[in-house]
């Protein structure tokens, strides 16, 4: 594995990490604290199919990039 990969992967895995820890904060609160439940299951259900989606689209953007390439390349 190449430490640009290394770097990368373990970045990434250090956002998405925050990124889940936040979201629980949010679907607690968002259900906890909410006035009408029909809704918070709702917005929670909403929120958690756009962030599947977008994790999936990142994933995807991420696997077609070649991390062997110089890290610079628009310098050349």
């Amino acid at each position: 594995m190449s430490p640009v990969l290394l770097i990368a992967s373990l970045l990434f895995a250090i956002v998405i990490l925050f990124f889940v820890i936040y979201s629980f904060f949010l679907v607690y609160h968002l259900f906890e604290f909410s006035l009408n439940r029909g809704s918070a299951f709702i917005l929670i259900a909403v929120f958690s199919g756009v962030s599947v989606v977008l994790l999936f689209t990142i994933l995807i953007f991420l696997a077609q990039v070649d991390w062997n390439a110089p890290l610079f390349t628009f310098l050349q």
